[in-house]
């Protein structure tokens, strides 16, 4: 056997190294990493949550339809401060200032001589966001509270009921004030209300003459009394359900001059009351129709 020179045994592993490209490549096995599950997150309050710029909470919670807060007549009785143990405001007359929440999360509110609506989100788990919507403008007495309602809409971000389901504490935002409100019946019986519209027997529902007021409280004996703009007027009433009669009605014997038009006024309000056979009452409006669904008239709550 022929022995491999030192040159020959170098130019065979350059060969080698040549048909290899030059370099041996290890093989190395990838070591596995155990990953961690993310850590489940808290569902944000609107406290808490971060709300992209320029929208609101109505656009980021997710509405839930709470039967203990929706069609229902809330009344505003006062505001606190401290956790409710100091009396910030309190509301002379709850129904000048109300809440009704719809289902469609939209609500209806009667803020003292102004009517408006708004929308709301209410996640079913004690969180709510309120915007003001749509708004009448007319000047309330200097003594109103309408600005001091207003200004919780937006911070009033959370709700709770107190035991008798009755209550219900609005809590602003950043431990600010409460503000409490009231159900308000929606029995007919120990009611008053005021006429907007009627109908006036000519084939139309219009309102009253500017100036002019008409009432009409029922009494809890059976008795409907008020003022059908010049005369107090008086006679029995009878609801089932949201069935009604009404009438024949008694009257005062004043004649009024003026404004123009207000006797007439007065005996067209009087006859579309006879003629009504149902009742819806709807938070703080009441609507009178016929038996055949027209309507006799509508009517505004009044709160004593």
């Amino acid at each position: 056997m022929k022995r491999i020179t030192p040159i020959a045994l170098v130019l065979l592993l350059t060969l080698i190294l040549v048909a290899c490209g030059g370099q041996a490549v290890p093989t190395v096995m990838p070591t596995a990493v155990p990953v961690e599950a993310p850590a489940e997150e808290p569902t944000p309050t609107f406290e808490s949550a971060q709300v992209p710029e320029g929208t609101t909470p109505l656009d980021t919670m997710e509405f839930t339809i709470d039967p203990n807060l929706v069609n229902i007549n809330w009344a505003w009785t006062q505001r606190t401060e401290n956790g409710g143990q100091e009396i910030l405001i309190t509301v002379p007359n709850p129904g000048d200032y109300t809440l009704f929440f719809n289902e469609n999360a939209t609500f209806n509110a009667k803020i003292d001589c102004n009517n408006a609506s708004g929308a709301y989100a209410s996640d079913g788990n004690g969180n709510i966001y309120m915007e003001l919507g749509p708004m009448t403008m007319a000047a309330c007495p200097p003594d109103s509270l309408a600005d001091d309602m207003i200004n919780m809409f937006g911070p009033a971000q959370s709700y709770v009921y107190e035991e008798d389901g009755d209550t219900l504490i609005f809590k602003w935002a950043a431990g600010g004030p409460w503000d409490y409100y009231e159900k308000v019946s929606q029995d007919l019986a120990g009611s008053s209300w005021e006429a907007i519209s009627y109908n006036n027997g000519k084939g139309g529902v219009v309102s009253l003459i500017i100036g002019t007021q008409i009432t009409a409280v029922f009494g809890e004996d059976g008795e409907l009394t008020g003022n059908a703009s010049c005369n107090d007027y008086f006679g029995p009433y009878e609801a089932d359900g949201e069935n009604i009669s009404m009438g024949p009605f008694g009257t005062t014997r004043k004649a009024c001059p003026e404004p123009e038009g207000i006797m007439e006024q007065e005996s067209g309000y009087l006859a579309a009351l006879e003629t009504a056979a149902t009742y819806k009452i709807d938070g703080d409006t009441m609507n009178m129709r016929t038996a055949e669904g027209s309507t006799v008239a509508n009517f505004q709550r009044v709160t004593k």
